[in-house]
C-alpha cells in the first residue's frame, strides 16, 4: 500500500537512545534490515524533539525527500523496522504516529533466539564473533595492585567548621 506524498505523520517516544543503543543499531539490527531500513530509522530519531520526545506534524514527502526513497520503498523498509521491534505504526482518518522504540541490549540482541540467530546466518561465524566481541565488557586484572585512592573523610571535612565570632 503506497501512502500518498502528502499524508501526514508525527513521530513519538518514550526514552531517548544513546550512542551505545545507536551503535547496537548499526552494527546488529543494519545487517538484518539493511541500509535504507537503518537510515528511516536514524533519520525518525534526528526529527524527534529532544526534549518533548515528539514532533510535529510531517508530511510524508519530507521523508521521501530527505532519504531519497519512492512511497513504495517507504513502506517496505518501515515494515521491516515494524517486524524487527524499532516502531510501531498507529493510524487515525488524519494522520500516522510513528512511536520510536529502543533497540534492544547487544546482550538482549544476541541471545534473542530469532535475531541473534538471523545474524549468524547473515554475517557467518566469523563476523558474528566479531560483532559480539565489540559489545563484550572485560575487566583488567588487579592481581599484584594495591588500591591506594584517597577516601572522602581523609580529602574533605565531613563537617564544616563553625565560624568563630569575637
Amino acid at each position: 500500500m503506497e501512502l500518498p506524498r502528502l499524508d501526514k505523520f508525527k513521530l513519538i517516544t518514550y526514552q531517548n537512545i544513546d550512542i551505545d543503543e545507536r551503535n547496537v543499531v548499526t552494527l546488529l539490527y543494519q545487517p538484518l534490515i539493511g541500509t535504507k531500513a537503518y537510515s528511516l530509522y536514524m533519520v525518525l530519531w534526528s526529527l524527534i524533539d529532544r526534549a518533548r520526545l515528539r514532533t510535529p506534524n510531517y508530511n510524508h514527502d519530507k521523508l521521501y525527500d530527505l532519504l531519497d526513497l519512492s512511497p513504495d520503498t517507504f513502506t517496505t523498509v518501515r515494515k521491516k523496522l515494524e517486524a524487527i521491534g524499532l516502531i510501531t505504526v498507529y493510524q487515525n482518518e488524519e494522520q500516522y504516529l510513528y512511536e520510536l522504540k529502543a533497540p534492544l541490549s547487544a546482550e538482549e540482541f544476541i541471545k534473542d533466539g530469532s535475531l541473534g540467530a538471523y545474524l549468524f546466518s547473515r554475517v557467518g561465524k566469523d563476523v558474528f564473533e566479531q560483532l559480539t566481541g565489540l559489545f563484550k565488557l572485560t575487566t583488567t586484572d588487579k592481581e599484584g595492585f594495591t588500591n591506594i585512592s584517597s577516601t572522602f573523610d581523609k580529602v574533605f571535612d565531613s563537617l564544616p567548621k563553625p565560624i568563630e565570632t569575637t
